[in-house]
């Protein structure tokens, strides 16, 4: 497996009041690695805080993601399969963490969200053309608008 490209620990929330927090870390923290990383720096440690949604990933978020795999296979030639895993791969590799869309997985919305992400990434970077006729889901459509504006591509007809 993978590591994460990130330094990243999974907690638990235990007080919320204000600005101020309290949590417990699931995994011990690579005290050497944060010595390394800040070695010298005197400015305040900053971390990063992402609250997921615990929800199972949904239907329609499902749907999403095996249709932009469909349009890559419509473009590429390559089994949709294939593509799946590649992605499922991608996945892992940047969050640690295996994903499943499965019936019987766990999958959250939050990492299905990624997952979509990481296949518009994809998409945007090999001009791979979207088909008409789906929505992009409301969790990604920010996401989408920003690759759009980026890649300087119209967000109504996909084109250059």
């Amino acid at each position: 497996m993978f590591k994460p490209l990130i330094d990243s620990y999974s907690a638990v929330l235990k007080k919320f009041k204000g600005k101020d927090i309290s949590a417990t870390i699931n995994e011990e923290v690579n005290i050497d690695r944060l010595k390394t990383m800040y070695d010298g720096y005197d400015g305040d440690r900053v971390i990063e805080i992402r609250f997921i949604d615990p929800r199972r990933f949904t239907v329609q978020q499902r749907n999403f993601i095996y249709a932009l795999i469909g349009d890559i296979f419509i473009d590429t030639g390559m089994p949709t399969d294939f593509w799946k895993e590649f992605f499922y791969f991608r996945f892992e590799g940047v969050t640690g963490r295996k994903i499943s869309l499965k019936d019987e997985s766990n999958t959250t919305v939050s990492d299905a969200n990624v997952l979509a992400n990481i296949i518009l990434d994809f998409i945007f970077e090999h001009h791979i053309p979207f088909k008409e006729g789906y929505e992009i889901l409301p969790a990604n459509q920010e996401y989408y608008f920003y690759k759009c504006i980026t890649k300087r591509v119209c967000c109504i007809c996909g084109k250059t």
